[in-house]
């Protein structure tokens, strides 16, 4: 029996909330390995007006970016939570002050973000897929 049929709705999307929060974490620290470390191994992530990032890809690029910019989370919001059998979808929404760490001026920005989670055979919720949009904040 898949281990999302044995626990309660409100159970799993609080762990799978629980996930997305240490994504934000891990950005707001310039924390690759953090990062990394809720991924599933064939993750895809979708950024705005790039191609997608998978396999390889995704260390040296999510790296790239927290090596040369500091992120701050001033608001984030888990909006809703779709489950699965042993996927979950979780919509949220963000705003943030990115600048660059050479120094420069900093950009504050609205998002939204589609984030799909799968359970592992041990339960836990890996990050499966990620696309997202940014404006700038008004």
């Amino acid at each position: 029996m898949p281990v999302a049929a044995k626990t309660d709705a409100g159970t799993a999307a609080k762990a799978v909330e629980s996930v997305a929060d240490e994504e934000f974490r891990a950005m707001a620290a310039g924390d690759v390995g953090a990062f990394l470390r809720i991924l599933a191994p064939d993750v895809v992530f979708f950024p705005p007006n790039e191609p997608p990032k998978s396999g390889s890809a995704v260390a040296p690029w999510i790296g790239q970016f927290l090596s040369g910019y500091t992120v701050e989370f001033q608001e984030r919001h888990h909006d809703e939570v779709l489950l699965g059998h042993e996927w979950a979808l979780l919509r949220t929404s963000f705003r943030w002050r990115v600048a660059p760490r050479a120094g420069g001026e900093a950009s504050a920005r609205l998002g939204n973000t589609v984030r799909l989670f799968r359970q592992d055979d041990r339960g836990t919720w890996e990050l499966a897929r990620e696309i997202w949009t940014t404006y700038p904040a008004t």
